[in-house]
């Protein structure tokens, strides 16, 4: 019954995710807390993981296929990403 649940729950997320750009931190991460019960770094890692594939990978290619992307320019800031979230990550384990 729960897997039905998130199931719809990640159907209704997805429609307003790709009508309105909102999802993960305006819809999903605070219905995981009042409806499912989470808790908020469990909403915010479980939002995280479930919107990392779908929503990036479609939007990268859709992106792609417009030929909007600029690869060389995204890649350095992804660098910039990693490094930064690399290093806030490691200061908030320490």
């Amino acid at each position: 019954m729960l897997e039905t649940g998130l199931l719809i729950f990640g159907i209704v997320v997805g429609i307003l995710s790709g009508l309105f750009g909102i999802g993960g931190g305006i819809v999903m991460v605070p219905s995981l807390i009042v409806i499912f019960g989470m808790g908020i770094l469990d909403a915010n890692a479980t939002s995280l993981a479930a919107m990392l594939l779908p929503v990036g990978i479609l939007g990268v290619l859709s992106y792609y296929k417009a030929g909007l992307i600029n690869v060389r320019e995204s890649l350095w800031i992804a660098l910039g990403l990693f490094l930064g979230s690399f290093s806030v990550v490691s200061l908030l384990s320490i």
